[in-house]
């Protein structure tokens, strides 16, 4: 059964029912479905965790000193005829974007590849000096193919950086009712983003033995 409200539905869903973040590299929660991501460029410096869901691949990865990129997609799928796909980019440094710079990049590019498209208001919230957004896009129809595309955006800006988990659909074109993503579509993305944490074992955090490894 379709779900015509998830952009809205998942912010409420997701607001106050996170963990609270460990406080960026990123790294795959240990699990006998999940598939490696790149590692933290700093051996015991902060990470991101998370856990894909089962039967989830790595599509590409990019891992640099100051930006990491790891792109998943179900073992199902490929890279030319994709309908799920997962983005995780990690940004170190003093050029690391805030929350503000990030939302107005998304949006950004939603408005130059988009006929139409729609943005909800990040939600916010600053936990064990961790900042933490949610926000949704919806792109009706694309400029460049007959699709349109939805995504759930995950925020997190820790100590040592910024970091963006991004669960895009890829849709038929849609209008104002919504993006046709049905009611466990949505379910299985929020249960992913509530998997999402960040690790430092400078604040004490007990971290997973491989995370940050080389």
């Amino acid at each position: 059964m379709l779900d015509r409200r998830p952009l809205a539905l998942a912010a409420l869903v997701l607001l106050g029912v996170l963990a609270p973040p460990a406080v960026p590299a990123f790294a795959q929660a240990p699990g006998p479905s999940a598939p490696a991501a790149p590692a933290s460029p700093t051996a015991g410096g902060e990470t991101l965790l998370f856990t894909l869901p089962p039967g989830w691949k790595v599509l590409h990865s990019v891992d640099g000193d100051s930006l990491s990129r790891g792109v998943f997609i179900p073992n199902a799928q490929d890279g030319n005829s994709w309908k799920d796909m997962v983005v995780v980019t990690m940004a170190r440094g003093s050029d690391a974007p805030d929350i503000k710079q990030t939302y107005q990049r998304t949006v950004g590019a939603y408005e130059k590849t988009c006929q139409a498209h729609t943005a909800a208001v990040p939600q916010t919230e600053v936990k064990n000096g961790v900042g933490r957004a949610f926000w949704t896009l919806g792109c009706h129809r694309r400029k460049d193919m007959s699709f349109g595309e939805a995504s759930f955006f995950l925020f997190l800006q820790g100590r040592e950086g910024a970091y963006l988990v991004q669960r895009i659909w890829r849709t038929a074109p849609f209008g104002n009712e919504g993006p046709p993503i049905t009611g466990p579509e949505r379910d299985q993305a929020i249960a992913l983003l509530k998997t999402v944490r960040l690790c430092d074992p400078k604040r004490g955090d007990r971290c997973p033995a491989n995370a940050g490894a080389k």
